[in-house]
């Protein structure tokens, strides 16, 4: 009851001073407020502002923050994201200006005297606002008053003056907030290409006043740009790099074809684990639990059922004696005789990451790849990371306002490391085995900094740079081209393209395999089923070949108790498909946890 009411109260503080907060903010009134606006052919707007403020405190400081990414609400509930760019800021008394990801911000801070009473401040600048997005027709929408004021204002005049002619139907005028806009509240008189007028009433806290009005197509002429050495010196940089990967790949990446033939055994001496590792380059956890059969198979461990919990239990047989790395890292897990499958994370927490260290070890990876395509692939890496340094340093540059090499470098270096290693990290989280909504939370979370990062600095900076937009598309492509020539480019070695083939061979060979013909091998060899079921399960082939096998009388593996009399073959498959789920899920949930 006590928690109750302490939680009670901090939620009416919390509301006190939130509401303490608001007041504060439309204390200072703004008594009049004049607005001169010269629109330029090139999309410019010169504008001049004069607002007078009741500052019912005195204050050291004032602040007026302009957006920098806006969303203006047509008179059509249809909406126009605008990117702007505000220069050549000036103010008859001191200031000084500062930039984040969404404002620009403006501080009076007079001659040292505290603001009291009516003060009346004088500002211009240039508001660029970006390309134009329109097929058939330009538009001019912008805020008069947008309502990041957070407060009243009283006596709201303006003017705009337009470049040339326009169709005065055009116009529209929408004082409110939350789209719910009106366009009777401001009258106004056109003279000439000029627009004056006044609000008919104040404008209430988060209130807008927007003007905007269509204009026929060309009505604005975008600035013609000198001759962009740059943009060519890029666009003939990545033609090149592109053409010399494809070189360095057809001479050291390319890999012979696999040849198609029937393999009814993996390479000799190959676990599961190192079949699934030389098939996909890399380890999953998946592989790495298949050797539970595997080993099993081996006669090192027995698997039991237990009835009524829905579990599993593991039991030792005999020490492991045998010279495979994986399997006797595997086996060095069992810190006991026997463990319950539901308590696997106790003893096999630190298996999957061991089992991964080796096989990811330089002198294991050269067994896969060749060891010059590996550096080859490190310098093409290293190759589109510095071309996607060069290509974004002029938009970052322009949309930051930053002046210094050393800032900018720092600043655009930090951006790719974290979209490198988010991309890394969510790719890898989804290509892991494990539960799916896990995996799919995980990699969302791994995700998240690429998506702040593109959201509030790369797509802005891009939508505003006239140079990169006219030629995102072409930087874009080349970037994607050159990472799927990092991703092919390691070849491999005459074993692994040996084992790969093999391997192949046998994936196909457990898909395909007709009735009749696995009855041949099984006569030949009773135990071919369980000798090839872990390595099923590593290829992600498991219930296609258990059900190769459902027309069969097969007899129950010697390391497999059910409890039962009799064996029969659909339980078992049933249990082992569960068995493997729940083991997985055991390591899997461990290892994400510890990191």
């Amino acid at each position: 009851m006590k928690k109750n009411i302490i939680l009670f109260i901090l939620v009416l503080f919390g509301i006190f001073l939130s509401t303490n907060h608001t007041f504060a903010y439309v204390e200072n009134t703004v008594r009049g407020y004049d607005i001169h606006m010269k629109v330029n052919k090139n999309r410019t707007i010169e504008v001049k502002e004069s607002f007078t403020v009741n500052f019912v405190y005195e204050q050291s400081n004032f602040s007026r923050s302009i957006p920098l990414v806006d969303e203006i609400v047509r008179g059509d509930g249809s909406t126009v994201k605008v990117y702007p760019k505000v220069s050549h800021i000036y103010a008859k008394e001191r200031i000084a200006d500062s930039k984040d990801l969404v404002w620009k911000k403006i501080t009076f801070s007079g001659d040292k005297t505290p603001y009291r009473g009516l003060h009346t401040f004088e500002l211009s600048y240039t508001y660029d606002f970006g390309n134009d997005t329109n097929e058939n027709e330009d538009e001019l929408y912008f805020h008069l008053i947008d309502k990041r004021w957070r407060t009243v204002l009283s006596n709201v005049t303006f003017s705009i003056t337009m470049p040339e002619e326009f169709d005065a139907s055009n116009i529209e005028f929408l004082v409110g907030k939350e789209k719910d806009f009106r366009n009777d509240k401001v009258t106004y008189q056109i003279q000439g290409n000029t627009i004056s007028g006044k609000v008919n009433q104040m404008v209430e806290f988060e209130e807008e006043v927007t003007v905007g009005m269509k204009l026929p197509e060309w009505y604005f002429i975008e600035k013609k740009e000198k001759v962009n050495l740059r943009e060519y010196l890029l666009k003939i940089l990545s033609i090149c790099l592109i053409c010399s990967f494809v070189i360095l790949w057809g001479l050291y990446g390319k890999d012979k074809s696999v040849n198609q033939r029937r393999e009814y055994y993996p390479p000799d001496g190959l676990t599961p684990t190192e079949v699934s590792y030389f098939d996909k380059g890399k380890v999953d956890s998946q592989s790495v639990a298949a050797l539970l059969l595997h080993l099993a198979q081996k006669g090192f461990l027995s698997i039991e059922k237990i009835w009524g919990k829905m579990d599993f239990k593991i039991a030792k047989l005999k020490e492991y004696d045998g010279k495979n790395v994986i399997e006797r890292e595997w086996m060095r897990g069992m810190s006991k005789d026997s463990f319950y499958v539901s308590e696997s994370n106790k003893f096999f927490y630190y298996v999957l990451e061991s089992i991964q260290k080796y096989l990811q070890e330089k002198k294991q990876k050269f067994r896969i790849f060749e060891k010059q395509s590996l550096k080859i692939q490190q310098i093409i890496l290293g190759l589109t990371g510095i071309f996607s340094f060069i290509v974004l340093m002029k938009p970052i540059e322009e949309y930051l306002e930053i002046e210094s090499l050393r800032e900018l470098v720092l600043i655009e270096v930090f951006f790719l490391v974290i979209i490198g290693l988010s991309l890394y990290f969510s790719i890898k989280l989804l290509t892991t085995k494990g539960p799916w909504i896990l995996r799919i939370l995980t990699a969302i979370a791994a995700f998240l900094p690429t998506f702040l990062v593109s959201s509030f600095v790369l797509i802005p900076a891009i939508r505003i740079s006239k140079e990169f937009t006219s030629n995102y598309f072409f930087y874009v492509v080349s970037i994607l081209i050159m990472i799927f020539f990092i991703i092919i480019m390691p070849q491999r070695t005459e074993e692994s393209a040996d084992f790969k083939e093999q391997i192949e061979g046998l994936k196909q060979f457990m898909i395909h395999a007709e009735e009749e013909e696995l009855r041949k091998i099984v006569n030949r060899n009773p135990d071919y089923f369980y000798e090839m079921l872990p390595y099923a399960y590593a290829l992600d082939i498991s219930r296609i070949w258990m059900s190769k096998f459902k027309r069969m009388k097969a007899s129950a593996p010697s390391w497999y108790i059910s409890g039962l009399s009799g064996f029969q073959y659909d339980d078992f498959c049933q249990d082992i498909h569960y068995l493997m789920e729940k083991f997985l899920y055991n390591m899997f949930d461990e290892t994400i946890e510890r990191k």
